[in-house]
């Protein structure tokens, strides 16, 4: 029997559990590519979220300096970087650590404060639940420590520099104690790169990112002058923040938050600050406020467009970046601090001191700014087309299943279907017809207005489907027309308003919206019947129109006058002549505009078109 490996057991030291747990404190210790806005400008960066956040750590402690004098001190930080050595400089004109001695609970010893702050984790001052500093567990400046080959800080208090030097991650720890006149803390270190997956700064976006970085913390804390390389940053207006993600945005701002909504191209994106911290992610803080002006913006679009947005499109057209500041006791997901997982109700309390205006307000502003809403609302109607597409698609594939019975068809290809009026006209038609010229298809009576219609909403009407199918069409595809089994249509009704004025109107904007084509192509014709045939004698006339019907019928009055009162009070040989001698009116629209008008809700509009 095999025997049981033994398991080690080890109690690491603090330092120890930091080198070997990096993603613990730091974040990971690789290199990663990542999307994010760097300089309001969203591309990919490479960088290792560790060495960021030892840089972070350092500068978080010179920032809760100024907080914590109301930024009358610790209110000049520079930040330098020496590619050249990959040492980062962090310095501050504020108090100072003091340099009195507090009990190290695990040696049992009195040690300075500074060395404390520099060489102990769970050291410090923001333990407290009613903070508004960044720093939070007492870790970050230790852990920064444990992870470099060098690390020097240097402090100032009551005519004293203290100077703490450590080698190899806070190994070897090195006190100095001297009279020297100065303010502040400066604290420089060297990462120890073998603990990484790169081998100096140069091999990341380091300037880049700590550039943008200061300028977030100008914007969170415009109290306070930053400066990188000794060059200051100069964004610190929300105005001219906004301006580097887009020129037209929704801006809002107060003492304790300001914020903007801009433009996105591919998705939502968000970034946010709560009292400096780079919450990457987000939280309920974030999606309180996107949500809520979501909501009522789908309402006003559905209001102002007669469309229905969903949120996920909403939320996929917008940037959301956002300040808060002041915010009580923060909560994080993690050492790393990339979401706010405060509750919901700590968030409003934040809110109460804001004077933030209301959501509908800014619905209204985002409605009202074209960069941002025209993109989400063209994203919408393009989804929805996608859909209808896919419906009259699904719709035109049953068609090819589709035997029409009441179609007659022509012999060759070159005919011309006659769409007539009624089972009740197919009689004369079909002993008349010359079926190598003439198909026919009977309407059972007034079609519907598709006009405003999807097409697949169009194909479940099983008259105007059939028509479709007779005809060998395709409602998702103009240039079918190519291979139409006709030549021509020509639609024939009765001589009034029902037939004229409404059916043959209807069927050329059919035609029209879906194969324009066949107008501009002449291929689209309107049979004449008539109103009235006169006769004496072995003399025929016939009339088609009401104004020379009656006009003849006045001045003839030994004349036989009959009124046709529909294609049934025909006789077979006048049936002969309507088809085979047809007089023909052929439609040809130059002005998609004058169908708007002809086919939208009023009917009287086309009737007075059609007979005029």
């Amino acid at each position: 029997m095999a025997k049981q490996k033994q398991e080690e057991f080890r109690i690491l030291t603090a330092r120890q559990h930091v080198r070997e747990r990096i993603g613990m404190y730091m974040g990971s210790s690789s290199k990663e590519s990542i999307e994010r806005f760097v300089l309001g400008e969203w591309k990919a960066v490479e960088y290792v979220p560790a060495l960021t956040k030892m840089i972070d750590e350092i500068l978080d402690n010179a920032i809760d300096e100024a907080i914590r004098t109301n930024f009358k001190k610790a209110n000049k930080i520079n930040v330098t970087v020496n590619e050249a050595t990959n040492t980062i400089t962090v310095n501050d004109n504020g108090r100072g650590i003091p340099h009195d001695k507090i009990h190290d609970e695990a040696t049992n010893k009195k040690i300075q404060r500074p060395v404390a702050a520099w060489t102990r984790v769970n050291a410090g001052t923001s333990f407290d639940d009613e903070r508004v500093t960044i720093g939070t567990n007492g870790v970050g400046s230790a852990a920064t420590n444990f992870l470099s080959t060098s690390f020097q800080g240097k402090t100032w208090s009551g005519g004293n520099l203290l100077e703490v030097t450590c080698t190899d991650g806070g190994n070897t720890v090195n006190v100095k104690e001297k009279k020297r006149a100065g303010s502040g803390t400066e604290v420089s270190f060297t990462p120890d790169f073998s603990l990484f997956e790169v081998d100096s700064l140069q091999a990341l976006c380091t300037l880049d990112l700590l550039e943008d970085r200061l300028i977030s913390l100008s914007m969170s804390f415009p109290e306070i002058r930053f400066s990188l390389n000794n060059k200051r940053i100069v964004i610190n207006d929300l105005k001219k923040y906004a301006g580097q993600y887009s020129e037209d945005t929704v801006i809002e701002k107060s003492d304790n938050l300001s914020f903007f909504f801009a433009p996105s191209e591919d998705g939502f994106r968000t970034t946010s600050y709560i009292n400096g911290v780079n919450t990457r992610q987000g939280g309920i803080y974030v999606e309180h406020l996107v949500n809520n002006t979501i909501d009522e913006l789908i309402v006003l679009v559905k209001r102002k467009h007669k469309i229905e947005v969903a949120k996920t499109t909403f939320k996929g057209g917008l940037t959301f970046v956002m300040f808060a500041r002041n915010f009580v006791n923060p909560k994080f997901d993690s050492q790393t601090k990339e979401r706010l997982t405060n509750s919901l109700s700590e968030v409003r309390a934040h809110l109460e001191t804001c004077d933030i205006k209301d959501y509908n307000f800014l619905a209204r502003k985002i409605l009202n700014t074209p960069v941002i809403i025209d993109p989400i609302i063209e994203a919408q109607l393009a989804k929805k087309l996608a859909a209808d597409k896919r419906a009259a698609t699904m719709a035109q594939k049953k068609l090819r299943k589709v035997k029409v019975a009441k179609h007659i068809a022509a012999n060759k290809d070159d005919a011309t279907l006659k769409i007539v009026e009624g089972d009740s006209a197919m009689g004369f038609l079909l002993k008349v017809r010359d079926p190598n010229k003439v198909g026919a298809f009977p309407l059972r009576g007034v079609i519907m207005n598709t006009w405003d219609m999807k097409p697949a909403d169009v194909l479940k009407n099983k008259e105007l489907s059939e028509l479709v199918a007779v005809l060998g069409l395709d409602i998702n595809d103009p240039d079918s027309v190519d291979n139409m089994t006709y030549k021509h249509i020509a639609t024939l009704t009765d001589a009034d308003h029902d037939g004229i004025g409404h059916i043959s109107p209807l069927l050329i904007a059919f035609f029209y919206k879906f194969w324009p084509r066949l107008l501009t192509e002449h291929r689209v014709k309107i049979t004449r019947t008539p109103i009235m045939i006169s006769t004496f004698k072995d003399r025929v006339e016939w009339f088609y129109t009401y104004e020379d019907a009656s006009e003849f019928k006045t001045t003839n009055s030994n004349w036989k006058h009959r009124y046709i009162k529909g294609l049934g009070s025909l006789t077979e040989e006048e049936y002969d002549v309507i088809i085979n001698q047809p007089r023909y009116d052929t439609v040809s629209v130059d002005d998609a505009g004058l169908f708007q008008m002809m086919f939208g809700k009023d009917s009287n509009l086309r009737k007075e078109f059609m007979f005029a």
